[in-house]
């Protein structure tokens, strides 16, 4: 038998006669090879695949396709990988924010971090061997994915190439809240702007939750890169999107999936096509609103829905409502100065949060300094937030020095992640932390 230790499905210790053969079932020609080149073939101009395709060793259901985007059986767990098995795929994998032994009064967390231990389920990258490639357009990373909970647990997964972190795939990867344990195809694009990385010989991808210290187990069956795609059976996708409040129908709202972008029409849709099964995400945004992702799931040859729902932003603080913060607090909080990941640069849309606190400054009587303070939530590594908060606070104070305020009057700071007012494990959590603070110095 292929898997070794504890078996439990559901809590029951039973494994199927399916799963209980030498050879995983329902196996086709070729998905047992652990490296696969396909050029100029029917699904794209390179298709790379690393890992075999046998659902973590169990197998799959007779005549299922796991390219078809359908969820795959439940299968038992914990389970080692086979002594073939390339290095990262069909394995349990916890990140390693995780400390062990684990303390039992740290968080909940799922079965894959308990029935497994350091070092067989340290994260491991995944080496792709790309060599030589052609001239490309666009280019797919797709990944069976298996028990990623984000949402659930409060993850925070990053996904680097090469040791570039790609925050499109970390976005994309912690809005999956997988269950069961279930695998399914992900599918995700490379921006543009990383595709160099594709052309380095070897493509190493690494998944981590290196900062939350969430308990989410993980698994990959297999990984494939997809340069210049094209779908035989393709699927399409029907998006809406609403305001989460009311569910009110945001007319000409930014939609995203893959590399493909629409505007929403005047009922707030907008179509996909030549989309592929499995699962996909999903982002919109309309002015006014905070962004909002949704997760679609497309059976391939059909058209699948997908609702983002997205929450309306605070209003800007009104001059009378920071005096009294002031008075009141010794410092104001501004969360409509926003920054796009990872970036230093205020958004457009954090002028009227920047205009209020450049009034209040004006304002208040007297020359004493104010200190400028960037806060960010803890994902990413505690160096790198305070640097990312330190950055933060600079472009906030150069924006009050183009407009008048002396600059030795404005003392940037940043604290990272360390003075947190909300926990950071929620998406709502985490976007009360990320924020600028100023406070007037005696």
């Amino acid at each position: 038998m292929r898997r070794t230790g504890l078996w439990l499905l559901l809590g029951i210790a039973a494994i199927p006669a399916a799963l209980a053969q030498d050879a995983p079932p329902n196996m086709r020609p070729g998905w047992e090879r652990q490296l696969e080149r396909v050029v100029g073939g029917p699904e794209g101009a390179v298709v790379l695949r690393v890992g075999d395709i046998d659902n973590l060793g169990f197998g799959w259901p007779d005549g299922y396709d796991p390219f078809s985007g359908r969820s795959s059986d439940v299968h038992p767990w914990p389970f080692a990988p086979a002594a073939g098995d390339a290095p990262g795929t069909d394995r349990i994998m916890v990140g390693s924010g995780v400390r062990y032994p684990l303390d039992p009064d740290g968080p909940a967390g799922d079965g894959y971090h308990a029935e497994t231990g350091r070092p067989a389920n340290a994260p491991q990258p995944i080496a792709i061997p790309m060599g030589e490639v052609p001239a490309f357009r666009r280019a797919f990373l797709q990944m069976f994915v298996d028990d990623f909970q984000a949402p659930t647990w409060g993850g925070a997964f990053q996904v680097s190439l090469n040791g570039t972190r790609i925050p499109a795939l970390d976005t994309a990867l912690n809005a999956l809240d997988q269950t069961g344990p279930v695998g399914k195809l992900l599918t995700m694009a490379v921006p543009p702007e990383f595709h160099g990385l594709l052309r380095a010989g070897t493509l190493t991808l690494l998944v981590d939750d290196p900062s939350s210290g969430a308990r989410d187990g993980f698994a990959i069956d297999f990984v494939r890169v997809i340069l210049d795609p094209r779908f035989r059976n393709p699927a399409a996708l029907d998006v809406t999107v609403v305001d989460r409040a009311d569910g009110r129908r945001l007319p000409g709202a930014a939609i995203a999936t893959l590399d493909l972008s629409a505007r929403a029409d005047r009922e707030g849709r907008a179509m996909f096509r030549d989309l592929p099964g499995g699962l996909l995400v999903v982002s919109a945004s309309a002015e006014g609103y905070e962004d909002g992702t949704a997760v679609a799931e497309l059976i391939v040859g059909e058209t699948g829905t997908a609702q983002v729902e997205l929450t309306r932003r605070p209003r800007p603080p009104a001059a009378a409502e920071l005096r009294e913060e002031l008075r009141r607090e010794g410092r104001v909080v501004l969360r409509g100065i926003r920054f796009d990941t990872d970036s230093a640069v205020p958004r457009p849309d954090s002028l009227p949060d920047l205009e209020a606190l450049l009034a209040l400054i004006r304002e208040t009587p007297g020359n004493a300094p104010w200190r400028i303070e960037g806060h960010t939530d803890s994902t990413g590594g505690g160096a790198h937030n305070r640097r990312l908060s330190e950055a933060r606070a600079r472009a906030v104070a150069e924006w009050l020095a183009a407009r008048g305020v002396p600059a030795a009057r404005l003392r940037p700071a940043g604290f990272g992640a360390e003075r947190a007012v909300a926990e950071n494990t929620s998406i709502a959590g985490r976007a009360l932390n990320r924020r600028v603070e100023a406070a007037l110095e005696p």
